[in-house]
């Protein structure tokens, strides 16, 4: 999807950070393809989450290593019930296809959770708009760049 890159390079030349950005010519799809990809541990990998809490979207970020806690993620959202959100709401409302979600830079914006276990890591690579690209982040700077609240949310 070169247009949902495209749209997430554009984002970036607008900001004012220092952010590498990586291209493969095979796709690069999971988090295992994004760890093998870089040379990286699993726990270096950035998953882009979107879950529904009741009426609302929440994005979650956590590692490659990790699955989101549903139960703890409830309570963090004071919501009814969890579900992960469909592809096509994800494609319509962001604009990314699910592998290539960026934890940023998409067209609405949505409340972030980011777990705390992110921070173990010096570097982090997310996918950068599309699944033949990733980029380089510190855990720091992703947590400026998207406010999230950092939580306890994996397991």
């Amino acid at each position: 999807m070169a247009k949902a890159r495209q749209q997430f390079l554009e984002y970036l030349e607008g900001m004012d950070v220092d952010i590498s950005v990586y291209f493969f010519s095979s796709p690069v799809v999971t988090a295992q393809d994004a760890a093998n990809a870089t040379g990286r541990p699993l726990s270096s990998i950035v998953k882009s989450l979107i879950f529904q809490a009741g009426e609302k979207f929440v994005l979650c970020l956590v590692g490659g290593d990790r699955r989101v806690d549903e139960g703890e993620l409830k309570r963090q959202t004071e919501k009814g019930e969890i579900i992960k959100a469909h592809p096509d709401y994800i494609r319509k409302v962001l604009g990314f296809s699910v592998g290539g979600v960026p934890p940023f830079g998409h067209t609405h914006t949505l409340p972030t959770f980011m777990d705390r276990t992110l921070f173990k890591r010096k570097e982090l690579f997310a996918s950068a708009g599309s699944v033949y690209s990733l980029f380089s982040i510190t855990p720091k700077l992703l947590r400026k760049l998207t406010k999230a609240k950092v939580a306890e949310i994996s397991s």
